[in-house]
């Protein structure tokens, strides 16, 4: 079971990502309107060449003085430019001084080493030397990021990053320190980076700052710092992350810090007993905390440059809030917990709807909503109770975004989830139950997917229709769930009837249907009844010539050629209008 919610999942995700992609597209082509206008602006309009007077010499004439943004129009290059990331960015910015931080910083190790192998200082000494080269480093990045920003940052880090070592080498050395004051103290150089990073603008050191706070803890591991302390630390450094982000719009380290959390958690899913119960519980915080931040940041601070981010943290929220459910909850309590978390993400979706006229998160929230409800139906369910409640819920889906939404793209993709309920059912249409008569349970799981592609393939086609657009997967969907329809028939009559006498009654039936399908696509004009008709048609007879009139008695094969012969040559009488020539 756990198998196929991660199909769906990943089938759910693909319908977002091309919805998402579709939004994205549409901004670019947005933010191109100004710019193509901007240089149509700019051009010189052309007038009427005035012809100068012989009598002025030319040197008199006065030549105008353009600024440099008159003089250069831009021009649209024919090959791609090679747009260079953020990070080469900072790193060929002050080269030389990063390299010279890397090797103070070896040398400084070896120097320590060095020192300590010697015995040229004492253990208080030597801790008390590092943790003041670290503040110095500190006070020497804040007085030059005052004038040079990304130097005074290089500064800063080397700073904490000293203290960090010099703690961790006093827990591990000469056991100065508890874990939590050893923790304490790494934590105050950190922050005071992030503080620094904030008040200069520095987004490059507090990406620095998030990543040193990251490790810390494994630098003071001890039996006595237990889960609840480490989480406890982690909150702390995720809510002062999400300080920083709020002053400055870095959403970069939202994500890096849902990602810290996650790593953090990994080793406790395989545990059980109270621990996990802790770690589960911290979950559930961290999963509030994002999903409120990410929901503010789209509010109030979303920009076209941190909107993937933004769509990639929902997406992150969802994958880690299921995965703690499924491997930590209880048995008992799963599906109440994933519905709980589904009103949430639903109620989420609503405040981003009301709010704001983006829409993109709204369309994820929503579909975490629809994909913790099919969780917990899979959970609560077996597998034939669960493939009927999974194509009820995406034929439900499907009829709120074609009528409540009014989106046919999305309709469209949501609908490509109907084939999971399709080879879920594969199950109940082999199945060798049909042999002793009757399975309700199979029967019903047919029943449902049928009628949930003949319905969501007259919805999809409907919605194609007022938005003036054809819908080829509407068409499909009516045909998949006519093939229901007649494997049910089949598979009635075979199992409460002989079979000779079972195959002559299905074959008549199918006669029956194909007849007036084909006689309605020629009547109208349409080409999928007459085709379907035709197919139909053309399948009962390549059964009669090919494989029943050698396994039937001689009464039921009179029976089946007389009737069917019958009917095929009454459509002679039939008076054939077509609104196609070429069909008559």
């Amino acid at each position: 079971m756990e198998l196929f919610i991660f199909i769906f999942f990943g089938v759910w995700m693909y319908i977002i990502g091309s919805k998402i992609d579709a939004l994205t597209e549409e901004v670019r082509r947005t933010q191109q309107a100004p710019g193509v206008a901007k240089v149509q602006a700019m051009e010189m309009p052309k007038t009427a060449p005035v012809q100068m007077p012989q009598a002025i010499p030319m040197q008199s004439i006065p030549t105008p003085a353009y600024t440099a943004e008159q003089r250069e129009v831009p021009r649209q290059s024919t090959a791609m430019s090679y747009k260079e990331s953020e990070f080469e960015i900072w790193l060929k910015k002050d080269f030389m001084v990063k390299l010279g931080a890397f090797l103070f910083l070896l040398a400084l190790g070896w120097f320590v080493s060095y020192a300590f192998a010697n015995n040229w200082i004492g253990p208080v000494g030597r801790i008390t030397f590092g943790i003041l080269l670290g503040v110095a480093f500190l006070a020497l990045g804040t007085w030059r990021i005052r004038k040079y920003e990304h130097q005074g940052g290089i500064f800063t880090a080397i700073g904490s990053t000293t203290i960090l070592l010099t703690i961790t080498a006093a827990r591990q050395l000469y056991d100065f320190f508890t874990p939590s004051v050893a923790l304490t103290i790494m934590f105050m150089s950190i922050a005071y980076v992030a503080f620094v990073s904030v008040r200069y603008d520095q987004k490059s050191l507090a990406v620095t700052g998030l990543v040193l706070a990251s490790i810390a803890p494994l630098l003071v591991i001890d039996p006595e710092f237990g889960v609840f302390e480490m989480f406890s630390y982690l909150l702390v450094v995720v809510l002062g992350t999400l300080w920083v982000v709020n002053v400055r719009r870095w959403s970069i380290l939202t994500f890096i810090s849902l990602i810290v959390v996650f790593l953090y958690g990994l080793p406790y899913l395989s545990v059980s007993g109270a621990d996990q119960d802790i770690a589960l519980l911290f979950s559930f915080i961290f999963t509030t905390v994002f999903f409120i931040a990410n929901i503010v940041g789209v509010i109030f601070n979303e920009t076209n440059e941190t909107k993937q981010i933004h769509i990639t943290i929902g997406l992150g929220t969802g994958m880690y809030l299921i995965m703690w459910i499924l491997a930590a909850a209880s048995p008992e309590w799963q599906s109440l917990l994933c519905v709980a978390w589904m009103l949430v993400f639903a109620f989420g979706s609503y405040i981003v709807y009301r709010n704001t006229e983006k829409s993109i998160l709204f369309y994820i929230y929503t579909a975490i909503s629809f994909l913790l409800l099919v969780v917990a139906t899979a959970i609560e369910l077996d597998s034939s109770v669960f493939t009927i409640a999974l194509a009820t819920e995406i034929l439900f889906a499907i009829l709120l975004t074609s009528y409540a939404l009014d989106d046919h793209r999305v309709t469209t993709n949501v609908s490509l989830l109907f084939f999971i309920p399709c080879i879920l059912s594969f199950e109940s249409l082999m199945s060798y139950s049909w042999r002793n008569g009757i399975s309700y349970d199979h029967l019903f799981v047919l029943l449902t997917v049928g009628l949930a592609f003949a319905i969501g393939g007259l919805t999809l086609l409907d919605s194609a229709k007022r938005h003036m657009k054809e819908s080829h997967l509407g068409a499909v969907f009516l045909i998949l769930g006519s093939v229901y329809g007649l494997t049910l028939i089949w598979r009635i009559f075979h199992a409460t009837m002989a079979d000779d006498i079972a195959t002559t009654f299905s074959l008549i039936i199918y006669t029956l249907i194909g007849i007036p399908l084909f006689v309605m696509g020629r009547f109208h004009g349409n080409k999928i009844y007459t085709w379907s008709g035709s197919i139909l048609v053309g399948l009962v007879i390549a059964r009669l010539l090919f494989i029943d009139v050698w396994n039937m008695a001689l009464t039921e094969r009179i029976i089946t050629f007389f009737v069917i012969g019958a009917l095929l040559m009454s459509t002679a009488f039939i008076k054939q209008k077509s609104a196609n020539p070429e069909l008559q």
